[in-house]
């Protein structure tokens, strides 16, 4: 069971936000039309993201339900999914696929990596390319 505080996440909203308005700053993709954000949290990253793209579908996940009814909350017309990251089974190919401070958290990085490669149409062939280039 995965308890996170929205309430003492958010006491530090800015600084806990400006690492994703950062990020997203550098990703070079002009008009994506799917968006994901793995370690939503409650929802501020998600809204960068949104705010980068307002036409794209931005979804957000989070393994935490208290962080994922506080997005609920506070951003009620956003798309949101309760499942830890290892668990999660996309059901649709996204454009740009963010996670701001939530991988490092991960207990089987490696079981991600499928669904990465299932994301973007690799083969494993390309994907190891990838990761040594």
């Amino acid at each position: 069971m995965n308890l996170w505080d929205p309430n003492g996440y958010l006491r530090f909203i800015d600084e806990r936000t400006r690492p994703s308005i950062d990020l997203v700053s550098r990703i070079a993709i002009e008009s994506p039309s799917s968006v994901i954000d793995l370690g939503c949290g409650p929802g501020n990253s998600t809204r960068v993201l949104q705010q980068r793209w307002p036409s794209a579908r931005v979804i957000g996940l989070d393994s935490s339900a208290q962080m994922i009814n506080a997005a609920i909350e506070e951003y009620p017309d956003r798309e949101w999914i309760h499942s830890a990251i290892e668990d999660w089974l996309p059901t649709a190919a996204f454009h740009v696929v963010f996670s701001n401070a939530a991988l490092q958290w991960l207990a089987e990085p490696r079981r991600l990596s499928w669904r990465l490669q299932l994301l973007r149409g690799w083969s494993h062939e390309q994907h190891i390319k990838a990761v040594s280039s």
